[in-house]
């Protein structure tokens, strides 16, 4: 990590306010109580453990390496190799993979987390992450910086098992007031030097703003990245670019910079229209002013978190009915949103053909040589992110291109190049599959054990209390079910002796 992060984090312990210390003393006693954490086995850092006989995808998009052999000391890839190198020393623990595959932890460079709601909230939907081989995830922008910064620093030990926790923010008034700074540059340093180590650049702001908010993340050595596009129909993505922004997120901004020139962009006034119209305008994209967009970016290294499960899925219900919320063999998040939940906005009608447009043009970016990373934006715990990771990999034709968006080219755009890959001198963060992550058909792939700096969780036991929790709502449905039986069978009853009475009166006349 570079020395001006470490530095940032040395100081947090001194400038974190007593809000965010409390909070981290609660979310140390949280990680206390999760199921199965007494079993994991914690590795000595002098402890060299050597994984051999997996198929090997270390991130950086060559082929799969059958019968890797990889050591881990000292929390990190001290070996990397075919069968025939890192040969084992004595005292060192092997662990036979053989018929398994391993990738690098996965990175999620687009969550939410839920500060607002109870700690138990946010606990349990970083454990379900981390369960399913998310290793690193940065936060978006929420709302409380210091909260974000103290659940930092609990979540760095590789003994918690839940994902690191890349701090981004955005600059508003309410920081500045805070900061005591004024809005625009101030901010951003200030931010930079407690530790924030993203700025997400969002409307509403000024002109003048953003580009300062830029202008500063780049001399503090950080990313900007975010929104192009202001109100409703105002895009500054190429201003963006020229400013030097690091990265774009969400597709569907980028559809007002590809537009006809002289185009009249009037949204509807309803938010359900609005989305609908936003489809509705990939059948009327540029082909010239797509290719100088795609020129610009790559030329300045821009790269494109599409968030393409939130365009997917688009006016369906977002999160999966919870009593199908993780099984044993989690399905996809496409299965699970298509198969029930609540009412929500209904599919555009444009949908259809809509959806080719916005997966072309992601497949064009990248055999152009732009960089895609994988982003969530928080749809359903870790489910959401695999099926990124899918839909990336179907837009593009390649699930390796997939996959490597949430590992490689995820820790790029995180400006964390120590994590992301599986090869010497790396953070040692592992999956560890029982078949082939490239063909999960979009599902969610449970892990047999996830590897977090060297330190080995089973996958069994993260899941525990999902599946205990599961159970017990089985149970509670059936009970439910079974109450509303007995009253349903108890009206009936009182209705047909209601009916009755009267009958048997007239009969007796």
């Amino acid at each position: 990590m570079p020395g001006r992060a470490r530095m940032a984090r040395r100081a947090l312990v001194r400038v974190a306010s007593p809000a965010a210390v409390l909070f981290g003393i609660g979310m140390l006693a949280a990680f206390g109580h999760s199921p199965g954490i007494a079993s994991q086995r914690i590795i000595p850092s002098e402890e060299r453990t050597v994984l051999v006989g997996a198929t090997l995808i270390d991130g950086n998009g060559g082929a799969p390496m059958a019968g890797a052999r990889i050591v881990i000391q000292h929390g990190l890839f001290a070996c990397v190799s075919g069968p025939a190198g890192c040969p084992s020393r004595p005292g060192d623990h092997e662990l036979d993979l053989a018929g398994q595959w391993i990738t690098p932890g996965l990175i999620d460079t687009h969550v939410h987390l839920p500060f607002a709601g109870p700690l138990s909230g946010l606990m349990r939907a970083q454990r379900l992450r981390f369960a399913l081989g998310i290793t690193t995830v940065r936060d978006a922008g929420s709302r409380s910086t210091n909260e974000l910064l103290a659940a930092r620093t609990l979540a760095e030990h590789a003994t918690s098992p839940i994902p690191r926790i890349v701090v981004a923010s955005r600059v508003e008034e309410a920081d500045a007031t805070r900061l005591q700074v004024p809005l625009g540059a101030p901010v951003v340093e200030r931010l930079a030097a407690l530790g924030v180590e993203a700025i997400k650049i969002k409307p509403p702001f000024d002109h003048e703003i953003w580009r300062e908010e830029i202008r500063a993340a780049r001399r503090a050595g950080i990313p900007a990245f975010g929104h192009t596009w202001a109100g409703q129909t105002e895009d500054f993505t190429r201003d963006a670019i020229a400013e030097g922004i690091s990265g774009i997120s969400h597709i569907m901004g980028l559809v007002l910079a590809v537009q006809p020139a002289g185009a009249k962009l009037i949204p509807p006034g309803s938010e359900d229209a609005f989305w609908q119209w936003e489809k509705a305008l990939w059948l009327t994209i540029d082909s010239a002013r797509v290719d100088t967009l795609f020129r610009e970016m790559i030329a300045a290294n821009v790269w494109l978190e599409p968030t393409l499960a939130s365009e997917y899925h688009f006016g369906r219900p977002l999160l999966p009915p919870r009593q199908t919320e993780f099984l044993d063999a989690a399905p996809s998040l496409r299965a699970l949103l298509l198969g029930g939940g609540p009412t929500g906005l209904r599919p555009a009608p444009v949908f259809p053909e809509a959806w080719p447009r916005q997966a072309a043009f992601v497949r064009e970016f990248v055999r152009r040589g732009g960089i895609v990373v994988a982003g969530s934006d928080g749809l359903a715990p870790g489910i959401d992110l695999h099926e990124e990771i899918a839909l990336i990999g179907e837009a593009t034709g390649s699930p390796m291109i997939g996959l490597q968006a949430a590992t490689r080219n995820a820790a790029m755009a995180l400006n964390h190049p120590e994590v992301g890959t599986i090869v010497l001198g790396q953070v040692g963060d592992a999956v560890i599959y029982p078949r082939d992550p490239l063909e999960t058909s979009g599902g969610t792939l449970l892990p047999n054990r996830v590897i977090k700096g060297g330190v080995f969780f089973d996958g069994d036991s993260l899941r525990a209390e999902f599946r205990e929790e599961y159970d017990d709502r089985v149970q509670l449905a059936w009970r439910s079910r079974g109450w509303r039986l007995a009253q349903w069978s108890a009206g009936i009853i009182a209705l047909l002796s209601v009916l009755y009475l009267p009958l048997r009166v007239f009969r007796q006349r």
